[in-house]
């Protein structure tokens, strides 16, 4: 009668199983990492190449200063809208603000007339919907002005 499958034993290892083991080509391998990452590592002393001048050292002269053609926007929270101090928009429903956008593009033409950038100043309320909000960006961008500034609460 055969023996079953869990009572055999096994025949316990022998040294002569791990006599075939050969480390040799783990030991090359091993070398060839070291060698690739000490060249490599000699690459990166470009870095301390660099020149690098701080400033406070040496004296500039400042830059002339740069005339900026300023416009201001403003909303309510009832929904008007404000260009120049002056309202151009006073339904809440209107989003195109063609008014407003009208304006910008004539002020950004005397801008671009006197090579002078463009820079648009929002005052707008605490109480303003951000849709509204929004509103004036999309007018601002509709008009080719990308220099905004948001002012804080009136």
């Amino acid at each position: 009668m055969p023996t079953p499958a869990h009572t055999r034993r096994r025949r316990p290892r022998q040294a002569a199983d791990f006599e075939t083991l050969d480390v040799s080509p783990l030991i090359d391998v091993s070398f060839l990492l070291l060698i690739f990452f000490l060249v490599t590592a000699t690459i990166s002393k470009s870095e301390f190449d660099l020149k690098t001048t701080f400033p406070g050292k040496e004296e500039r002269p400042e830059p002339p200063p740069v005339e900026i053609f300023t416009v201001e926007v403003g909303a309510r929270a009832d929904g008007a809208v404000e260009f120049e101090g002056r309202t151009v928009a006073t339904d809440p429903g209107d989003r195109q603000l063609a008014a407003l956008v009208a304006g910008l593009e004539v002020a950004r033409g005397l801008a671009d007339a006197s090579g002078q950038p463009v820079l648009a100043r929002i005052d707008a309320e605490d109480e303003v919907s951000h849709q509204r909000f929004t509103d004036l960006i999309n007018a601002l961008a509709a008009a080719g002005i990308e220099n905004v500034a948001i002012a804080g609460a009136r």
